[in-house]
């Protein structure tokens, strides 16, 4: 971990979510895991995108951004221009 206790916080919440589906059938586990995996995924994705941009434009370069968070500069290229597309439009 990084140290940051909002983070730790946040797993031990999703960890207890997940706990508690145990008692459901598989179908509704499986719904709302499925569910959750997206909706959190697309709020860090977000997240994501924004401090990539943010980074670029603080001059710091594709390679190194990527680095950061597992992607290819050229992913990361692709990602940092729709990011600023979506914030023009």
């Amino acid at each position: 971990m990084d140290g940051r206790p909002e983070i730790d916080s946040l797993v031990a919440q999703v960890e207890r979510f997940c706990g508690s589906l145990r008692r459901l059938s598989p179908e509704a586990r499986l719904r709302l895991a499925a569910r959750l995996r997206d909706e959190l995924g697309q709020v860090v994705e977000t997240a994501i995108d924004a401090s990539m941009t943010a980074a670029a434009r603080r001059g710091w370069g594709l390679r190194r951004i990527g680095r950061l968070v597992g992607l290819s500069h050229e992913t990361v290229r692709s990602r940092i221009g729709r990011s600023m597309e979506s914030e023009r439009a």
